[in-house]
């Protein structure tokens, strides 16, 4: 089978935090207007009732980032090749394989300048207040949807820092975005509409729980979709 995944800085750019509203996530309600989550961070939906992400969850979580940053021993990741370029946040995306015995993990390494990202949330804000890039807030979301056990959202495993540059370290999408996987698959017909249709569902399924939660997106596009087996 097939899952979709979402990384940092691509189906969490742009978000935006609305309104509480009255809502049910995947079955379960959300209370409204409380940042309190029964049953405390990292609770499944069915230990209890949960609420929208607020704001002040969001600033924990991006603050606790940026505190907790290790440094980047480049020994033990091994290069495999780059994914893409991330030229608004003046960086890269990297393959990698995090260096074990039984062969390695791969890796999704984000790298950016720490001139750009900055030390924190405050910091970048302060040097960069009309950018609509958000690297801290897009690490922050991530970090709060894994709290949440969200099932399409690459996990976070950890922001490092050399000399130079910040790197942000997460799950790979194995199969690569969904663009990349579409120019593969089968040309239009009943076949790639078989294939397609349980990818469709958990698309649409993931942005109807974000919503749910108090997450709207500004960009659903095909390279902003991860697809793994």
């Amino acid at each position: 089978s097939s899952s979709i995944r979402t990384s940092v800085g691509n189906v969490l750019q742009g978000f935006r935090l609305p309104k509480n509203r009255s809502k049910k996530w995947n079955g379960y309600p959300v209370r409204e207007g409380s940042s309190e989550r029964i049953g405390g961070k990292g609770a499944r939906p069915t230990q209890g009732v949960l609420t929208q992400i607020q704001p002040a969850d969001l600033e924990e979580s991006m603050c606790r980032a940026a505190a907790n940053v290790s440094s980047w021993d480049a020994g033990c990741f091994v290069m495999v090749k780059q994914l893409q370029e991330a030229v608004r946040n003046h960086g890269h995306v990297d393959m990698m394989k995090i260096r074990t015995e039984d062969g390695g993990r791969p890796v999704a390494v984000k790298c950016m300048p720490t001139r750009w990202v900055e030390h924190g949330p405050q910091e970048f804000q302060q040097h960069h207040p009309e950018t609509t890039e958000q690297p801290w807030h897009d690490i922050g979301m991530v970090q709060e949807l894994n709290n949440l056990k969200f099932q399409n959202v690459c996990d976070l495993m950890g922001v490092y820092r050399d000399g130079e540059h910040t790197y942000v370290v997460t799950s790979l999408a194995t199969e690569g975005d969904l663009f990349s996987w579409c120019e593969r698959a089968p040309p239009p017909g009943r076949e790639r509409e078989t294939l397609m249709r349980p990818l469709t569902l958990q698309i649409l399924s993931a942005v109807r729980c974000m919503h749910d939660l108090g997450v709207a997106h500004r960009r659903s596009e095909e390279r902003r979709v991860g697809k793994e087996c």
